[in-house]
């Protein structure tokens, strides 16, 4: 299992057990990020304070993102999910205002509450059909937000409160 230090020209990851625990630049112009597989988690508050990195391609070996994994990111434009991640935590992309969209690939089982709030430049989000359990107010002040969902109806493990705010929902949508 990935541990230690993993250092490039411009970047070093801090990885416990396959767990990203920190992230530092040593390029403090930097603004886009690739992980580095082998990453299968990603712990509380791992890129706090990079508020110049704009995107981040996540690794295909990622598998969940903790609670506030990338709270208040507020460069954050663009995040390429992986399709292997299976759960998102409470509050991961609170107050990254930038975010324009979060697109999630089938496999998805999980997203925390919470875990969009104040993401004021969201404007779309997809979620699949394997989503079991969704928090309550997901999106709370998501202004111009549209979800889209796979499921034809709202699934039973849902929290009613998931989207508080009545933001618009299309349902049975495929990607």
């Amino acid at each position: 299992m990935l541990s230690g230090i993993i250092q490039n020209e411009v970047v070093i990851y801090s990885v416990r057990e396959g767990a990203l625990i920190g992230v530092e630049l040593l390029d403090k112009e930097l603004t886009e990020l690739a992980l580095p597989e082998g990453i299968i988690k990603i712990k509380e508050h791992a890129f706090f304070g990079l508020n110049a990195v704009k995107k981040i391609i996540l690794p295909n070996s990622l598998v969940a993102i903790e609670s506030d994994a990338f709270a208040f990111l507020e460069g954050l434009e663009e995040i390429a999910f992986s399709p292997n991640i299976k759960r998102i935590g409470a509050r991961a992309f609170i107050k990254c205002v930038k975010l324009k969209q979060a697109i999630f690939a089938s496999g998805l089982e999980e997203i925390g509450a919470n875990a969009f709030t104040e993401c004021s430049s969201l404007e779309l989000v997809y979620i699949p059909q394997t989503v079991k359990r969704v928090g309550e107010y997901l999106f709370l002040k998501c202004p111009i937000l549209e979800i889209e969902c796979q499921a034809q109806k709202l699934p039973i493990l849902w929290s009613r409160d998931w989207n508080k705010f009545v933001r618009p929902v299309k349902w049975g949508v495929n990607r």
